[in-house]
């Protein structure tokens, strides 16, 4: 996904975990995803959980670690999903601003 800021593109990845287990998602896989992040030369990151993360996950990347990636639990999931079924049915509205939809409640 790109978006324009201040007259640059930014690039942003997505991951999306959803374990049968319904583990929360824990260090080892934020951390792996930040890495690449900077292997494939994004700018950002939105890391997705349907059963959210542990409290460690987060709490142990660094402050510029933390600037790169935005988290969301299920919620944006389905909120994201609906916004595409609705692009799909012509139900979009120009005006419309993706980042905002993109990043909205997510922290």
């Amino acid at each position: 996904m790109e978006f324009m800021e201040k007259g640059q593109v930014i690039s942003y990845i997505v991951e999306i975990k959803h374990w049968r287990s319904g583990q929360k998602v824990g260090k080892t896989p934020i951390v792996d995803f930040v890495r690449i992040i900077a292997k494939e030369k994004r700018n950002r990151g939105l890391f997705l959980s349907t059963y959210g993360f542990n409290e460690n996950a987060i709490e142990s990347l660094t402050k510029i670690e933390r600037s790169k990636v935005r988290f969301a639990k299920k919620e944006k999931i389905v909120s994201l999903c609906d916004t595409y079924i609705k692009k799909l049915a012509g139900l979009w509205l120009k005006n419309l601003n993706l980042e905002k939809v993109f990043l909205e409640k997510t922290f």
